[in-house]
């Protein structure tokens, strides 16, 4: 994740997680370091990135 946070953050897994450990796992490791700026509030830039991090493991899940 590299575009809401101000460093990159790289995630790697074993194998496919649920939603809510993923979700978990992107809220542990960031920790509130969200960009804050006129482009996005910190609360729009993680609900963002959740939304999407969520597409990407429904698409590697096989999900439609």
């Amino acid at each position: 994740m590299t575009a809401s946070t101000p460093k990159p953050y790289q995630f790697r897994f074993d194998a496919l997680s649920s939603a809510d450990e993923l979700t978990a796992r992107i809220d542990s490791t960031i920790d509130g370091d969200w960009f804050d700026d006129i482009h996005g509030l910190p609360a729009w830039r993680r609900a963002m990135t959740l939304h999407f991090a969520h597409e990407i493991l429904a698409e590697l899940g096989g999900a439609p």
